[in-house]
């Protein structure tokens, strides 16, 4: 039950990260209706299905792990955006979101009970799953990356087949 409980407050800040972008695409003039209506970035798809993927073939261990670079990257981000004088102030537009991933209490909150979580089940799991681990972080930490670089990328010319 310990584990379900920390996997609903990850739900839960979940759906407040959603709420707080929803709120930054309507301040720039994107509703939600078009948020909802826009395709999703291939960089988006390839992360979120290889999560899904780790999560319908594997176990709770794994897809903690294949999670693992989305909310441990945010906090870093978030931390380092606060500790730069070019990024820390009231006028920068992304400031409540720079708060909210680098010093908000639910979010600080949500990676002390994920990061406990990981360390307790890969400690029980033992060395024979390290190898298995280690390639799941280090692919979906490649995804992740690839969806930061989405916004760098938006619009330029996409791929067609």
């Amino acid at each position: 039950m310990k584990d379900v409980v920390a996997a609903a407050k990850t739900v839960q800040k979940i759906y407040e990260e959603s709420s707080l972008h929803i709120e930054y695409c309507e301040g720039f003039g994107v509703s939600k209706a078009e948020i909802l209506a826009t395709e999703e970035d291939n960089a988006c798809t390839a992360y979120t299905r290889y999560v899904l993927d780790i999560g319908h073939t594997h176990d709770f261990l794994a897809l903690t792990v294949a999670m693992a670079p989305c909310l441990f990257g945010y906090s870093e981000i978030g931390e380092w955006l606060l500790k730069d004088p070019n990024t820390k102030h009231k006028d920068n537009p992304y400031y409540k979101w720079i708060v909210n991933y680098g010093h908000s209490d639910s979010y600080s909150e949500a990676v002390k009970i994920g990061r406990e979580l990981l360390e307790q089940k890969v400690r029980a799991a033992g060395p024979d799953r390290l190898e298995e681990l280690v390639d799941i972080f280090f692919h979906a930490t490649k995804l992740e990356k690839d969806f930061w670089d989405m916004g760098l990328n938006a619009g330029a010319p996409r791929a067609s087949l």
